[in-house]
């Protein structure tokens, strides 16, 4: 990833079938990514940069905003 991305909402697929939100979700080139529950943060390479950044699940964190301390935590 080379620019942030704001949190994606993610659909569940239920193991009875599939439910109109997800209709077609697993048809072509399908990417799977880990997700925690509760995980809200990032870590990712930005190549415009050429530097390792850190966000929230809505906005880029730095060593002078960092609202929730993982900036601090992640970097050290």
């Amino acid at each position: 990833m080379s620019e942030f991305a704001r949190y994606q909402h993610v659909e569940r697929i239920f193991e009875d079938g599939e439910v109109a939100e997800t209709y077609g979700l697993l048809t072509g080139r399908v990417h799977v990514f880990p997700k925690l529950d509760g995980a809200n943060h990032c870590i990712y390479y930005d190549n415009s940069l050429g530097g390792v950044r850190f966000a929230s699940r809505n906005q880029l964190l730095s060593e002078g905003y960092d609202s929730t301390g993982f900036w601090h935590y992640a970097a050290a």
